[in-house]
C-alpha cells in the first residue's frame, strides 16, 4: 500500500497528490521496461477512521476521509489509463477491507491508539491500531491473509502460462482454465477439485512428459493457491 502518508501530510493539496499518483505510475512503467509483468496494487484505507485524525475532531476527520477518496479515485483512473500490454495489475480495496463489519468485529477496540507516548495498552492483538496512524500486528496479519488470497487471479494466470508452455498438450492448461472460471464465479469448492485434479494429473506427468522439477514447481503452486482460497 503506497499513499497513506502522502494523504495525511498533504491534505486538501492537489499538486501534491498528482505527484503522488504519477509517482506510482512512472515507477510501474518502468519496472514494466525492466520485464516486470505482474503486478499487486492496493488504494488508501480510510485516513480520517485513524486516532491522528479522530482526535482532531469530527471536521477535520472528515475532510480526510474525503482526501482519501479523492485519492483512491485518481488512482484508479490513473490505472485505467496506463498502458502496459501484457502486464496483469491485481488491485486490492485497502479502503473497503479496511471498513468491513466482520473485520472489525473481531477487534475490542477499533479506535483508539494502543500505544499512546510511553503508554501501552493491555491486549495489543485486541487492537485495531498499534499507533494513532498505524494498524496493529494483528490488522496487519487479517490484511495479509487477504492479500494473499486477492492474489489468486494472479496466481492462476501465471501457473495457466506455466503449465502451457511445459505441459503435455492442452489438459493442463485446460484444467487451470477451468480453475479460473470457477474462481471467477466464486464457486471455490470447484476450484478446489481442478486444482487438486491438476496436482493429480502433474504426479502422474511427472518422469515422463513433465521434468520432476517442473512437476514439483506445478504442484507446489496449485497447492498454495488452493491453500489461500481455503481448500481442505
Amino acid at each position: 500500500m503506497i499513499g497513506g502518508n502522502d494523504v495525511a501530510n498533504n491534505l486538501g493539496d492537489e499538486v501534491a497528490l498528482k505527484a503522488g499518483i504519477t509517482s506510482i505510475t512512472t515507477q510501474m512503467t518502468n519496472l514494466f521496461d525492466q520485464g516486470v509483468r505482474q503486478f499487486s496494487i492496493s488504494n488508501v484505507p480510510d485516513i480520517g477512521a485513524t486516532p491522528e485524525f479522530q482526535v482532531r475532531g469530527p471536521e477535520v476527520a472528515a475532510f480526510a476521509t474525503f482526501w482519501t477518496t479523492q485519492w483512491n479515485a485518481a488512482l484508479d483512473a490513473a490505472l485505467d489509463d496506463l498502458e502496459l500490454p501484457g502486464a496483469v495489475i491485481n488491485f486490492f480495496d485497502s479502503y473497503t477491507f479496511s471498513k468491513d463489519p466482520d473485520l472489525l468485529a473481531l477487534f475490542a477496540n477499533t479506535a483508539d491508539a494502543c500505544l499512546t507516548g510511553l503508554s501501552l495498552c493491555s491486549d495489543p492483538a485486541s487492537y485495531f491500531y498499534w499507533d494513532s496512524f498505524h494498524p496493529s500486528s494483528t490488522s496487519h496479519r487479517l490484511l495479509a491473509g487477504a492479500l494473499y488470497q486477492n492474489l489468486v487471479p494472479l496466481r492462476l494466470e501465471k501457473l495457466l502460462e506455466d503449465v502451457s508452455v511445459s505441459g503435455p498438450g492442452k489438459s493442463l492448461g485446460s484444467k487451470v482454465a477451468r480453475a479460473q472460471a470457477s474462481y471467477e464465479r466464486g464457486q471455490y469448492s470447484a476450484t478446489c477439485g481442478q486444482l487438486r485434479g491438476l496436482i493429480n494429473q502433474v504426479d502422474a506427468q511427472a518422469g515422463k512428459s513433465l521434468t520432476d522439477d517442473d512437476a514439483q514447481a506445478f504442484q507446489a503452486e496449485a497447492s498454495a493457491i488452493g491453500e489461500a482460497i481455503g481448500c481442505g
